[in-house]
């Protein structure tokens, strides 16, 4: 019952900061029954086939808490709402008055989702939270805004997974013994998020590699998403309709950033972008793991935030994609201490003590080299606690090497071109595995920058080849 109140009083503080060209919407938790009230029997279906070999938990299929949004037939109204405790069937009989809503049903939700329950008919509503508030939303609302415990397993909030729902009163029986099958409302959700894991035991060629010090971020990430996923078209070019019997795999969505492009926003205001010092947080960047099986997966670096992607945007400051950060020295590079890193220009590779004795002796080096730590220096960019590129000069501190790998979404059955549709992508309810095959040789000095004119595929990207299944299935093979 403090659970109920707590949750109820949450929607009703998000009413006072509603926008004002949104109708009033009402908000009530367990309303008086009117006399003309009957049951209706509900059944929830989640995402069965998410990972279940992986462990016990996981966080994409956790179910802790259940809503249930009673929304007008045809207003802009939320009538009220019910929360409940889940079930081992996801079964649920519950008394309301009869008429006709529309239902909107969120699992594991906390206060980023309650503040716009009132606004879920909006098609502008958004949400503005990082991958980690979707996966302790609920256990922040529960611990009374108390952080979660390192060890505590998470769960993704989820949501109806084609819009609304439509419940008529026809379903709404006078007694429990009228409840059947044939009466039974069916809802499906699914997790708000999606989830890459980047795997593999690479083979090396031209160098040395340190696999036990390979790690991942996810970048160009859109900075909010829609509460519930807006259709799209799906695989075959055909538009998704709620109710279609589409299979999950065939389906993309438009996402919050692709819309808000469309409308004119620049990307700077709708991604944000991973720097070099993101690495040090595990909110952020996660280890690779030879095996999917090895992953934790509680650790919110896992996880993404929904992003579609028109082809008239395949460029890189569009595309989600992986930054990997490896430690890799090429062969051949006298005195180099892999822990200082190492520098290349024109080609060239030599030790960070064997450039430094350039940069005290200028007259040492040949014209071109001499040229460019002038004018380095110049620049301000000879400081050696980080990466830099800077007139043809590339240091890797710590021989940390970094690729970027485009994420795919359709494979090459279903968006056979560089241009097609859905080609790339990070859709909500699906899981992204990345194996990296060989490392061939050096990456970049620092994270490539991206860019709203340079394309995503090019000759020198890394190459990749995507399997789609259900959730589980997104499987790209990558040379670096």
């Amino acid at each position: 019952m403090k659970l109920k109140l707590l949750f109820a009083s949450l929607a009703l503080m998000c009413l006072s900061i509603a926008c004002s060209d949104h109708p009033t919407l009402t908000y009530i938790d367990e309303p008086e029954q009117p006399a003309d009230s009957g049951y209706v029997s509900i059944d929830l279906r989640t995402n069965e086939q998410t990972s279940r070999g992986l462990r016990a938990h996981d966080p994409l299929q956790s179910v802790r808490h259940i809503t249930f949004l009673f929304f007008h037939e045809t207003e802009s109204r939320l009538l009220f709402s019910r929360t409940m405790e889940p079930t081992s069937s996801l079964t649920f009989e519950l008394k309301i008055p009869k008429q006709n809503y529309r239902l909107a049903v969120v699992l594991n939700a906390g206060d980023i989702y309650t503040k716009v329950f009132p606004e879920l008919l909006s098609p502008t509503a958004s949400i503005l939270a990082t991958t980690e508030g979707f996966l302790d939303s609920y256990l922040l609302m529960t611990n009374g805004g108390a952080p979660a415990p390192a060890d505590a397993d998470r769960a993704v909030t989820m949501a109806n997974d084609q819009g609304l729902v439509t419940l008529s009163s026809a379903q709404i029986v006078n007694k429990k013994t009228e409840l059947t099958d044939e009466n039974r409302l069916k809802v499906r959700v699914e997790p708000c998020l999606a989830r890459v894991l980047v795997v593999g035991k690479p083979t090396v060629q031209g160098g040395t590699y340190e696999s036990d010090s390979t790690y991942y971020a996810i970048d160009v990430v859109p900075l909010r998403i829609y509460p519930l996923r807006h259709l799209s078209k799906l695989a075959n070019g055909a538009n998704e309709l709620a109710g279609d019997g589409s299979l999950p795999q065939d389906r993309y969505a438009l996402s919050w950033a692709e819309a808000s492009l469309t409308a004119g926003a620049t990307y700077s205001d709708v991604y944000k972008y991973v720097k070099a010092s993101h690495f040090a947080s595990a909110v952020v960047a996660a280890k690779m793991q030879e095996k999917k099986e090895n992953y934790n997966l509680n650790s919110p670096a896992i996880y993404a935030k929904e992003v579609s992607v028109a082809p008239t945007y395949y460029y890189t400051a569009y595309v989600p994609r992986v930054v990997l950060r490896a430690v890799y020295v090429p062969h051949g590079i006298a005195g180099v201490n892999p822990k200082e890193g190492w520098v290349e220009f024109q080609g060239r590779k030599m030790s960070l003590a064997k450039f430094k004795g350039f940069v005290d002796e200028p007259t040492t080096a040949d014209a071109a080299l001499a040229e460019s730590i002038r004018k380095a220096q110049t620049d301000g960019a000879l400081v050696f606690t980080s990466g830099f590129s800077s007139h043809g000069i590339n240091f890797y501190h710590q021989s940390h090497n970094y690729y970027a790998i485009p994420i795919r979404h359709f494979d090459d059955d279903k968006a056979p071109n560089q241009n097609s549709y859905g080609r790339f992508g990070l859709i909500r309810n699906n899981e992204y595995l990345l194996t990296v095959k060989s490392i061939t040789g050096p990456g970049s000095s620092v994270i490539p920058a991206v860019s709203a004119t340079e394309a995503v595929e090019k000759d020198g990207y890394a190459s990749a080849a995507i399997t789609v299944n259900q959730t589980t299935g997104h499987q790209q093979d990558v040379d670096l």
